[in-house]
C-alpha cells in the first residue's frame, strides 16, 4: 500500500507551486499527483491572497472535469 504524505507537507508543496507556477497550474499538478481529495484539503490549510483562488481552483477543476465525461 502506498504511504499517503502529511497534509501539512502537501500543503507546502501546494505553496511551493502556487508560488513557482501559480494557482491553475499548482492545482493540476497536485491532483494529478495526489488526487482531488487531499489537493483540497491541502488548499483548505493555505492562507494569504492565493489561498481562496487555490480552493476555487480544486473545486472547479472537479465540476469540469465531471461536465466534461
Amino acid at each position: 500500500m502506498d504511504e499517503m504524505p502529511r497534509l501539512s507537507s502537501v500543503a507546502g508543496v501546494a505553496r511551493a507551486l502556487i508560488a513557482t507556477v501559480g494557482v491553475r497550474d499548482a492545482i493540476d499538478i497536485l491532483i494529478a499527483q495526489f488526487g482531488w481529495d487531499v489537493a483540497f484539503s491541502a488548499c483548505s490549510l493555505l492562507e494569504g491572497p492565493d489561498a481562496g483562488a487555490a480552493l476555487w481552483q480544486s473545486v472547479a477543476g472537479l465540476v469540469l472535469d465531471d461536465l466534461a465525461a
